[in-house]
């Protein structure tokens, strides 16, 4: 049984600032955090952790940098033979500034000129889970993988990522898609129709995240709000990445929707009290832990006049 994750690798450094950070001005760092981010590259470490045969492509420089994404796959189980290691292509990194007095998140990202080099597809996989970065091999491996389930993180709205949306089974997108597509406020008497206008986009499974609140579902012609697991909050970089990898070996494994979602929401919520995004997965064995000692809980909505 094997995953297939297409999408962005990245080297992300979080800095660590307990000062209020001010233009032109000195600012001690209190530490500093190395990892592999990415919103496919995270999430298929949740399944090379969590024991699913995980297969990624993506594309990396041959630097310092890319080295170093090329280890942490290894060291996550995550097999890298159908990758592009490019001399002309510079890895992108992200500098990530946790302001600790506020609680908020800066993030600095540097993407190279747009390459799109000649990926090959594995011969038998059994989900797909992609991110919106790899046009060419991720329409590819749609077009290829017809009869496997496939899962879309959708981050931003551009042409790509709507082009993906109403191809996957499952559209999981941030709160942050959500609003810029639908152009309504994510507030709970918006979220029916948040939801319907979502479902114009996919006629199957629609997921919109809405960090610390949870996330909102159609089920069996039914609107709900999940409401997340609670947790200690230490850093939130990569949480969403993780909840899709969750999902996805959830989805795998033949979870019922409503618990894998569940599932998911636990392994998010469980990383938030690690700095990172890959480097804060946590072990599979906390997760079901929680997961058989808890119930999820949920509110249902009326369903739109």
């Amino acid at each position: 049984m094997t995953i297939l994750a297409i999408g962005i690798s990245v080297y992300d450094s979080i800095i660590t600032l307990n000062e209020k950070f001010q233009i032109d001005s000195k600012i001690r760092i209190q530490n500093q955090y190395d990892f592999l981010g990415g919103q496919a590259s995270t999430a298929a470490c949740v399944c090379g952790k969590f024991g699913l045969e995980t297969y990624m492509i993506s594309k990396v420089g041959n630097d310092e940098k890319g080295s170093h994404i090329l280890n942490a796959f290894k060291c996550m189980h995550v097999h890298t033979n159908y990758m592009q290691v490019i001399d002309t292509y510079k890895t992108s990194y992200s500098l990530i500034l946790n302001h600790q007095d506020i609680g908020k998140r800066t993030i600095l990202n540097y993407q190279d000129t747009p390459i799109f080099p000649s990926y090959s597809l594995p011969n038998f996989i059994d989900f797909l889970l992609l991110d919106a970065h790899e046009e060419q091999i991720g329409l590819q491996a749609l077009q290829t993988f017809t009869n496997i389930p496939s899962m879309l993180d959708a981050e931003r709205v551009n042409e790509l990522t709507l082009k993906y949306a109403k191809e996957v089974d499952y559209l999981v997108c941030s709160e942050k898609f959500a609003k810029d597509y639908t152009k309504l406020d994510i507030l709970p008497e918006n979220y029916q129709k948040i939801l319907y206008k979502l479902k114009e986009l996919n006629q199957k499974y629609v997921v919109v995240t809405l960090g610390e609140n949870g996330l909102i579902y159609e089920y069996n012609n039914e609107i709900k709000q999940m409401f997340a697991y609670k947790n200690k909050v230490v850093d939130s970089t990569g949480a969403g990445d993780i909840f899709h990898g969750a999902l996805a070996y959830a989805l795998h494994e033949k979870f019922n929707y409503e618990k894998a979602l569940w599932f998911a929401t636990i392994t998010a919520s469980l990383s938030l009290s690690n700095y990172g995004g890959s480097s804060s997965i946590p072990t599979l064995e906390s997760v079901y832990t929680i997961f058989n000692n808890t119930k999820e809980e949920t509110i249902t909505f009326p369903l739109p006049l």
